[in-house]
């Protein structure tokens, strides 16, 4: 895995994903988690089937809809928790080039990630993102974090310091 460079530096809006970006990134990694949550539930279906098991079994889709959205929030919150905590990238950020940083431009810790991640539960937090001429959501702006183009803020850490970016994903 490519080493992430972060390096306190001066968000600028410029820098900022655009909301196309931000809706790309939700996108990916809600059809992500509810991939795994379906290949769980269809595991637990077959222990049921085999074994009687019914502890992780969510049984046919309309009838068991509370079990699968439980089973959705839990993924999701281990998803971007564990994915953010230790790259601050989740697969859908290595697709569109973004990562998350606090707002000075360091890595965000492990309070700022489970903050960010709880906030996502708030219902109808995604629709956050359609008020403001920028990409900032709730999830951001309660935990004090923003996502960045990667590339714009690799440019801003070298320019401040001549930091070395070459191990980054700069595919991206």
């Amino acid at each position: 895995m490519p080493k992430e460079n972060f390096g306190n530096v001066e968000i600028t809006y410029d820098m900022l994903a655009y909301k196309a970006k931000r809706f790309g990134n939700n996108f990916i990694d809600s059809i992500i988690c509810y991939a795994i949550v379906l290949v769980i539930g269809e595991f637990g279906n077959l222990l049921y089937a085999n074994y009687g098991y019914d502890g992780l079994a969510i049984g046919n889709l309309e009838s068991s809809l509370e079990k699968f959205n439980l089973l959705y929030i839990v993924i999701s919150t281990m998803y971007y928790g564990l994915f953010e905590s230790f790259s601050a990238r989740t697969p859908a950020k290595h697709i569109t080039g973004t990562k998350v940083v606090m707002r000075d431009g360091t890595k965000p810790d492990s309070t700022a990630i489970l903050i960010r991640t709880l906030c996502r539960l708030i219902p109808f937090e995604a629709f956050s993102f359609l008020f403001g001429q920028f990409a900032i959501g709730w999830h951001d702006s309660i935990s004090k974090t923003l996502v960045v183009d990667i590339n714009k803020y690799n440019s801003a850490l070298q320019k401040k310091g001549g930091t070395d970016t070459k191990g980054d994903d700069e595919a991206n």
